[in-house]
C-alpha cells in the first residue's frame, strides 16, 4: 500500500477522469505517482470521497478535502 498525503481537488480529479488524463498525486515517501482513472466511485453522500481503479492494476481511495488516501496495487 501507497499512502497519499497531497493530490487533486475534487474538480481537477473528476475532470482528469472524464477526459481520461493523469492525475498526480504525492505519496508519504514525497515521490509522485501518475495514474489514469478508469473507474471513479463516490463512497459516500459527502460528495468529497472516492474510490478509483486506475491503469496498470491499480485501486484506491482519495478524500478530496482532506487530500489524503491510499493505493493498492495488484500484488499486494
Amino acid at each position: 500500500m501507497k499512502i497519499i498525503t497531497n493530490g487533486p481537488d475534487k474538480e481537477s480529479l473528476i475532470k482528469a477522469f472524464a477526459d481520461r488524463h493523469e492525475v498526480v498525486m504525492t505519496l508519504s515517501n514525497g515521490k509522485e505517482e501518475r495514474i489514469v482513472i478508469n473507474l471513479l466511485q463516490h463512497e459516500d453522500g459527502s460528495g468529497h470521497m472516492f474510490n478509483f481503479v486506475a491503469k496498470g492494476d491499480i485501486a484506491g481511495h482519495y478524500d478530496t478535502q482532506k487530500k489524503e488516501g491510499f493505493i493498492l496495487l495488484a500484488e499486494e
